[in-house]
């Protein structure tokens, strides 16, 4: 893995990750379904998304990816899932 542009960089990202989650919580269902159950939430600081399903009791986040990376890797780990 590449080092990153700043020391700063993973905490920024982590907080971000904290925030998107902070923000489907309350309504996970407005977001885009990409895949049956799994959906996406796409965040402004960063180019990633967030891949989840809802299960009757919990969201379930399987993935955290950067937008612009190959879209077969989230759509393998969905398919794994």
């Amino acid at each position: 893995m590449p080092e990153p542009q700043s020391p700063e960089l993973p905490d920024r990202i982590l907080a971000e990750l904290q925030s998107a989650v902070e923000k489907l919580t309350p309504f996970p269902e407005v977001f885009h379904m990409v895949a049956a159950p799994y959906r996406r939430g796409s965040y402004s600081k960063f180019p990633n998304a967030l891949f989840f399903r809802i299960d009757p009791d919990e969201i379930v986040i399987v993935g955290f990816f950067h937008q612009h990376s190959d879209p077969g890797k989230w759509r393998q780990l969905l398919e794994t899932c």
